[in-house]
């Protein structure tokens, strides 16, 4: 308010007059009030110069807080409306405006007429106690206004001189004004001409829903038709506001709706996504991890291409032996002949030594019990210990074979010797035990480089079983890890490893066979007998170390193996549960589209509901307007009968009259 205090002021010095304080009062702002609020200026009553009300419509023009003007009976001349209402055709901020009881004519109607046409802000004009109707031309303009006017709601003519000819102005105004919804005609002269032009106005105008015809000495059919058509017109207004608003509401729940569909597909799309960049780092580190096992096979490859090479070199150390037992093989040979030679000298001189021999056949028998029974128990223990070592453990069974024949051989001989040894002769007993020392120690010879060999050898299997063993977890640590475009090539390679332990195992095989047909060729006397017991004990010993040490080994690779299958079974349970995931992702967006579905066609069905509905009332509408036609042509046949028998009575009451003037008039004279 002070904001429109000092403009008012800097107004009043521009035009060069004085401020007047009722003026003032209006425009002081009151305690505790808020300076940016609009207000609305009350000058009923104050009679001020066409100066002053120019600077007001100024001051309404540059001020937009004030949105209300009341000037009733404020003695306005035609000049003084002219002052204010030039300014308020661009004001866009008051919204109303009161200038009753002003005695307004010809120039305020024009004046009026320019508002209505340009100004888009004023909804309540009150126009009460002026005389707008006595110029009909004036009034024709305003209603010209009217007719183009777009935000006037309220408009009240009372007492303002209206005859049947204006009326017949305000129905042409209505039936082009769409925004108008109260309009007071209140005490003024319309007549039943300008009662008929309203009702045919109202006919065409939607929007009008009170109508204020009291005082106009119009019928009473008439106004209760105009009644009809007005209530027609809330009807109509009622009707819209509904549906209006109840599309409103659909609209704005299916919006929000919307949004929320499509919230709820944006983040599962985001989790999509991201679920998407973590099966690609999963898939990128898997092919990384690939790439570094294919460097692992290759490798390993290399290493298996250097184990076949010792392999070939042990194949060659075994060739060379395979010909050093043949040598030992030729040399015992040679013995045979030559103590077959010496057998028939011999005899005699062995039958003391016959008891002798019995008695160390004796312990040599005990000796080897013991130690069939030693190796049948380290054969059940290598059995249940590990299974795959049964070859290992069928060539030791082999060995044991073997000594039994070497046993049998060796009674046999014994036999045999028996009856050379009676044949003998006691005298060649020195040169006999000469060569069998000189035997003896070639014998012990051979036997230190077999046993140094063969503890070689075990150490290459034992090596090469290790290898074997690495390579078998590495084996399962890339089958698990890597895809099954990879397990054939492991299969394969796997194969090759079976054959060329196969190979080895054979090639072994074939070495212990050679080895114990030089033990059985050197194992001809008693003590070599006893040294091969020893070192079967030695060997089996080593076979149970061997067999412990592999089962630490296969241990350790089942916990591997479990490891690697606990991994892969996470693997496979996030895997399923993405897929789970993605699944329940894709149900959930097929969801939504079948929502939106169900929501579109359940707002078609209501625009149908409504569409159905619209045309229900606008056939029902129809049939009221049908209805109001015929009750319209009732009542213009009702008015007619009346007229005619008002027609009739004045006939009556007229020769009544006349009939009772003649009467008088004979009276009189007869008096006369």
């Amino acid at each position: 308010m002070s904001c429109a205090r000092s403009e008012y002021q800097r107004l009043c010095q521009e035009h060069g007059t004085k401020t007047v304080k009722d003026v003032l009062k209006q425009l002081s702002p009151a305690e505790n009030t808020d300076r940016t609020q609009l207000i609305g200026l009350d000058f009923s009553g104050i009679t001020m110069s066409t100066k002053m009300w120019e600077i007001i419509g100024r001051l309404l023009q540059r001020d937009r807080s004030i949105i209300a003007l009341k000037a009733a009976d404020s003695y306005l001349s035609e000049d003084r409306c002219q002052a204010l209402c030039c300014h308020l055709a661009s004001n866009f901020t008051l919204t109303t405006l009161n200038l009753k009881g002003n005695g307004l004519r010809a120039k305020g109607a024009s004046t009026l007429s320019i508002v209505l046409k340009r100004n888009k802000s004023i909804q309540c004009l009150s126009l009460e106690w002026n005389s707008f109707g006595m110029d009909e031309d004036a009034f024709a303009m305003l209603m010209e206004g009217l007719a183009v006017n777009t935000s006037v709601l309220h408009l009240d003519l009372r007492n303002n001189h209206i005859t049947h000819l204006g009326g017949r102005q305000i129905a042409t105004a209505l039936t082009q004004n769409q925004t108008l919804q109260e309009l007071d005609l209140s005490w003024n002269h319309c007549g039943t001409v300008g009662g008929k032009a309203l009702l045919d106005s109202l006919h065409k105008n939607r929007t009008v829903a009170m109508l204020e015809l009291c005082g106009n000495n119009i019928p009473d059919d008439i106004t209760t038709a105009i009644g009809l058509a007005l209530q027609r017109n809330v009807d109509r207004h009622q009707l819209e506001s509904t549906y209006s608003n109840k599309t409103q509401h659909l609209s704005q729940a299916l919006d929000k709706e919307m949004l929320s569909k499509k919230k709820e597909i944006s983040s599962m799309l985001d989790k999509l996504e991201a679920q998407r960049s973590a099966f690609d780092k999963t898939l990128q580190a898997s092919q990384e991890r690939i790439v570094e096992l294919q460097q692992d096979l290759g490798l390993r490859e290399e290493e298996i291409e250097q184990l076949q090479a010792r392999m070939s070199s042990t194949e060659t150390t075994l060739r060379v032996s395979e010909d050093q037992g043949r040598q030992y093989q030729n040399i015992v040979e040679q013995l045979r002949t030559e103590l077959a030679a010496t057998h028939e000298v011999h005899l005699e001189e062995l039958s003391d030594e016959k008891d002798k021999y019995h008695t160390v056949q004796m312990e040599k028998r005990a000796t080897e019990k013991l130690a069939v029974e030693t190796t049948d128990s380290l054969r059940e223990k290598v059995a249940l210990l590990d299974r795959s070592k049964k070859q290992l453990t069928a060539a030791v069974t082999e060995l044991h074979d073997e000594k039994k024949q070497l046993e049998l051989q060796l009674q046999r001989l014994e036999t045999s010797f028996q009856t050379q040894l009676l044949s003998l002769e006691q005298r060649h007993t020195k040169t006999l035990q000469e060569q069998q020392s000189n035997a003896q120690e070639e014998l012990n010879r051979s036997r230190h480089t077999a046993a140094g060999r063969e503890h070689a050898l075990q150490e290459q299997l034992r090596q090469a079983e290790l290898k074997h063993s690495e390579l078998e977890q590495e084996l399962s640590r890339l089958k698990t890890s890597s895809l099954s475009a990879r397990e054939s090539l492991v299969a394969d390679q796997k194969a090759q490893l079976q054959q060329i332990k196969n190979e080895h195992k054979l090639n072994i095989r074939h070495f212990e066979e050679r080895s114990q047909q030089l033990q059985v060729e050197l194992d001809t006397k008693q003590s070599q007998i006893i040294q091969a017991t020893s070192t079967a004990n030695q060997l089996q010993a080593r076979l149970t170390a061997v067999t412990q040490e592999s089962m630490t080994e296969k241990q350790t690779l089942q916990e591997h193996v479990k490891k690697l299958e606990s991994a892969a079974e996470e693997n496979r349970t996030a895997a399923d549960t993405e897929r789970r995931e993605r699944r329940d992702a894709v149900s959930k967006s097929q969801e939504l589209h079948d929502r939106c579905r169900h929501l579109e066609q359940e707002l078609v069905r209501q625009k149908t509901k409504l569409t159905d509905v619209e045309t229900q009332h606008i056939g029902q509408l129809a049939t009221k307007e049908r209805d109001i036609a015929t009750l319209t042509e009732r009542a213009d046949g009702l008015s007619k009968q009346l007229q005619r028998q008002r027609d009739g009575e004045l006939q009556r009451a007229g020769q009544l009259e006349s009939a009772l003037t003649a009467f008088v008039s004979n009276t009189k004279s007869a008096h006369i």
